[in-house]
């Protein structure tokens, strides 16, 4: 993906809930050309394995022709806290889910 221009701004985001025995695969490659000179770029992976066994493989790949940029990729896995689970049971999640959390 390459979407830039001088002295701009880029996030890419992705979120899932994943359940069920599935595997997700996040795989991004973003390309920062040389006109993107002062942009910033943010790439996120964020997940929640709803049971045993989910599995969640990134790989987000950066490839920067610019240098003068500033950019940020990463990946989150933890557990719920209970704010957090609090939030989901409030916004409907289904109660065969709510048991295997």
């Amino acid at each position: 993906m390459s979407a830039f221009s001088f002295n701009n701004i880029q996030l890419f985001i992705t979120c899932s809930i994943i359940g069920d025995d599935c595997t997700a695969v996040y795989k991004s490659a973003i390309l920062i050309p040389k006109i993107a000179q002062k942009s910033s770029a943010l790439q996120v992976c964020k997940s929640i394995l709803v049971n045993n066994p989910c599995f969640v493989h990134a790989a987000p790949v950066m490839r920067t022709i610019a240098d003068d940029i500033i950019c940020k990729h990463g990946l989150a896995v933890a557990d719920l806290e209970e704010e957090e689970l609090f939030y989901l049971l409030a916004r409907g999640l289904p109660k065969l889910v709510r048991l295997r959390i």
